[in-house]
């Protein structure tokens, strides 16, 4: 039977990475404020900019549900989107399929849905269902970015990079401490298959010498046997 599981907000996130906005064709952040100290008090669950000239230097902003409820609490409010979204060229919702009905989406909103249903099969695959757009953002007419919101860019910029050093450092440590575990235990592995060998020779050698003295009492019983008594 084939493991299924509930789809998740970083099963949407990878997606969004590895099939709509990957690097090096954009920067891709994730939890922006609109601002950084006390003035923040709302965030994006995504920012993805395009930074290829050729493609159009648009910033989309983005956020992803994974639950009916949680989209009808957005829905009641979405206002509060517009903290970020006014320096967005475009404003996504990212979800599942049967979570958001584009009928329901505030003007000016696009929808990308997971691709496949409410339940996936965890099967390995290259790049993933993919997100495919259910309703296209349309161009938006985005604020200036002030002062605030790049402050809470860059600073989320530098998150991003300290933890991907963080994390490149835990693999090269991790990689290094495997190669050094596999020799360790592949010389314990020959250690105790020569130690196992030596046994096994020396049992060999008891058992033989064993052998060689029952044959040897076995024939001087037989030439006792043999030679006639003396009178």
């Amino acid at each position: 039977m084939k493991a299924i599981r509930r789809i998740t907000a970083a099963d949407i996130r990878d997606q969004l990475i590895r099939t709509r906005f990957p690097a090096p064709e954009f920067a891709f952040l994730e939890q922006v404020r609109n601002a950084t100290g006390a003035h923040a008090d709302r965030s994006a669950d995504v920012i993805a900019m395009s930074v290829w000239p050729s493609r159009g230097l648009e910033i989309h902003g983005i956020e992803i549900k994974v639950s009916r409820g949680d989209w009808l609490r957005e829905r009641r409010a979405p206002v509060k989107a517009e903290a970020c979204a006014r320096y967005c060229h475009r404003w996504w919702i990212a979800t599942e399929q049967e979570v958001v009905k584009p009928d329901e989406l505030p003007a000016g909103w696009g929808l990308m849905v997971l691709g496949g249903s409410l339940q996936t099969e965890l099967l390995p695959s290259a790049k993933g269902p993919g997100m495919s757009i259910v309703k296209q953002a349309p161009l938006l007419q985005p604020q200036p970015i002030g002062y605030d919101f790049l402050a809470s860019i860059l600073r989320s910029a530098a998150k991003a990079t300290s933890d991907a050093e963080r994390l490149a450092a835990a693999h090269a440590d991790g990689r290094r401490l495997g190669r050094s575990e596999s020799r360790r235990l592949t010389a314990a592995e020959m250690d105790g298959k020569l130690r196992a060998l030596e046994r096994a020779a020396s049992w060999i050698l008891r058992e033989a010498t064993k052998t060689r003295e029952a044959i040897v009492q076995q024939q001087g019983q037989g030439h006792a046997a043999a030679d006639p008594a003396e009178p």
